[in-house]
């Protein structure tokens, strides 16, 4: 871009493209020429304003990205920091939900199948979903079938649901945090 501006892709090649810029603002007016008020956005960087496919940088810079990109957007595969494969996460959060499962359902009196068979909306139902999912990367697909709660929409909509109740509801964390402490270390 700078050089089709007739202007070096250097710190002052871009200060006077920015200069150019301001120029055209004033003259276009603000809204038309694309300028954001940063200001009147709280928590909005300037770097949140860009519109998609533009970028601030040096020609190496748009390079590099390009080069993310045709990566699959990975800089490099890197390894785990705990060493663990992504088959041996899985295994491990299957366990780990399964253990949770069971334990939720014997610390309510329940038999898993017992669980399974009431409605999808069921309270102790959704509660250990929500459990599940958020101490846990199972994906949805397998706590829908585990707890039979019908589509992934749907079982999505309760969880989330359940995760609004949760919100400020200091009552139902404690009732969650004893469930998870019970069917996880039989406390």
């Amino acid at each position: 871009m700078f050089g089709a501006c007739g202007l070096p892709d250097s710190v002052q090649g871009r200060k006077k493209y920015l200069e150019r810029l301001d120029r055209r603002v004033v003259q276009e007016g603000a809204e038309s020429a694309g300028l954001v008020d940063v200001e009147s956005l709280p928590g909005l960087t300037l770097q949140a304003t860009l519109r998609r496919g533009w970028y601030f940088g040096s020609e190496q810079f748009k390079e590099r990205m390009l080069g993310f990109l045709e990566d699959g957007g990975r800089a490099a595969k890197q390894a785990p920091a705990d060493g663990y494969a992504g088959a041996q996460r899985r295994d491990h959060g299957l366990a780990h939900a399964r253990k949770i499962l069971e334990g939720g359902c014997r610390t309510l009196g329940l038999d898993v199948n017992a669980l399974r068979l009431r409605k999808a909306a069921d309270k102790d139902k959704v509660m250990l979903a929500e459990l599940i999912a958020s101490q846990t990367s199972v994906p949805l697909d397998w706590l829908c079938e585990a707890l039979k709660m019908g589509s992934r929409g749907h079982c999505s909509r309760l969880i989330n649901a359940q995760r609004r109740r949760l919100l400020g509801n200091r009552v139902l964390n404690e009732q969650k945090t004893r469930l998870l402490k019970r069917a996880i270390y039989n406390d």
